[in-house]
């Protein structure tokens, strides 16, 4: 029968390997088809502000489905740019935490004039606005 003594120093260095093990992190590459569960920051970003500029029904308080190919293309504007762009966390926080579109300006400081710009370039080519001089086709008005 070996001496508890001798128990105890055949363990200490066991201890500090495993010690050290668990301080070291893992250098085994990850994943890359490892996708969290979940919307990502820019998706939940996104749907938020999207959220905001649904009319709500004054009689139930819901949202009102006005069109939804118009908030789709916002969704996909705002998620692409914030991602393609790399956003902050801080902006990111800012438009997550609007309560009201009108309160959009406040988070442009957090914003670099690149990713401004980009984001109302990306914004006009989804959602052209109409031409609001359109000319009358040729004989009209005769």
């Amino acid at each position: 029968m070996e001496s508890e003594a001798r128990v105890v120093r055949r363990a200490a260095p066991l201890k500090f390997l495993l010690l050290i093990l668990a301080a070291c992190p893992s250098s085994a590459p990850k994943d890359p088809t490892y996708t969290p569960a979940g919307p990502k920051p820019c998706e939940q970003m996104a749907d938020h502000v999207v959220g905001l500029m649904q009319p709500t029904d004054p009689t139930t308080g819901k949202q009102v489905e006005q069109n939804r190919e118009t908030a789709d293309a916002i969704t996909r504007v705002l998620i692409d740019t914030c991602t393609k762009d790399k956003w902050t966390q801080d902006a990111q926080r800012c438009w997550s935490g609007l309560a009201s579109f009108r309160d959009v300006e406040k988070c442009a400081p957090l914003m670099t004039i690149e990713q401004r710009e980009n984001f109302g370039r990306a914004m006009d080519a989804a959602l052209p606005r109409k031409a609001v001089d359109a000319k009358p086709a040729d004989g009209a008005g005769s």
